[in-house]
Order: C-alpha cells, then structure tokens, then sequence
C-alpha cells in the first residue's frame, strides 16, 4: 500500500527573497531543509511523495528531485492561478485541491519550508498502518498553556 506524503511548495517564498525556503542548506550534511523533511518521512515508512509546486517552483523541484528521491516516486500537482484576476495563488485549501487526481487514499500534507521531528512521522504512519481513522492525534500529558486574556 502507497502511503503518500504531499508538501505544499508553491509559495514564492518573498519575504525570504525570492528563493525557496525549501532549499535552503541547514543540515549537518548540508542537506536542504526539504531533504530533511524527506529522509524522516520515508524513515518513517511514507513511500510516495507529491509536490504542490507552483509555475515559479516547478522547474526548481523537478530539476532537483526529477520523478525520484532515494527509490521513493515523486509526482509534481501543479497549483495555477489566473494572473489576471489575482496576484498569487489562493492559498492551502486551493493547493489541496489540486493534489486529488494524485491521490486515491489518505495523505499527509505538510509545508515544504517547516522541520517535522520524526516522532511526529512515525506516529502518522501507526497510524495509517493500524486504523481505519482518517486524523491522527496525539495526547500529551502536559495540559496546554494557553494565555486567557
């Protein structure tokens, strides 16, 4: 069974100059925030990868990853707009959209520019291989610390 893992990288990344926050080299190895991502999903068991790329971000991901990263397939879902009516794409319910000719079954979306722990990987996948829930949630034994105004 596929278990497929979809990052939203479509974003024009402005405010961090233009460049894809995606690829920039933070690792030990100086490996991509977007390879670190990756490693500790398929580490975690994910065995399918989908990109929401933008016209802006398409070329960069399909030059770096092409259709494989590490034996793991990658598909590219392209996130468009109309120029004429607005400035950029609508934002993360449009991009999910445009991953579902890709996907037949549950997905894990994640933002291509934040670090996810592993733990947080691995209990996603328990919990695509052990139940039949479409969410998964985590109970922590430390209430939360919300400000009451």
């Amino acid at each position: 069974m596929q278990y497929p893992i979809v990052y939203m990288v479509a974003g024009l990344s402005s405010r961090f100059g233009g460049k894809p926050k995606a690829f920039a080299k933070i690792g030990p190895n100086n490996e991509t925030l977007i390879e670190i991502s990756i490693n500790r999903s398929i580490k975690a068991g994910f065995n399918k990868i989908i990109f929401i790329v933008g016209k802006e971000t398409e070329s960069i991901f399909k030059n770096f990853f092409k259709d494989n990263y590490k034996g793991i397939p990658i598909e590219y879902a392209l996130q468009s707009y109309n120029p004429e009516t607005r400035d950029k794409p609508w934002g993360t319910a449009d991009a999910l959209v445009t991953v579902l000719p890709f996907i037949d079954n549950t997905i894990i979306l994640c933002n291509g520019d934040d670090i996810y722990d592993e733990t947080a990987f691995e209990l996603l996948t328990n919990n695509l291989t052990h139940t039949n829930e479409d969410t998964a949630t985590r109970r922590t034994s430390q209430p939360s610390k919300r400000r009451k105004n």
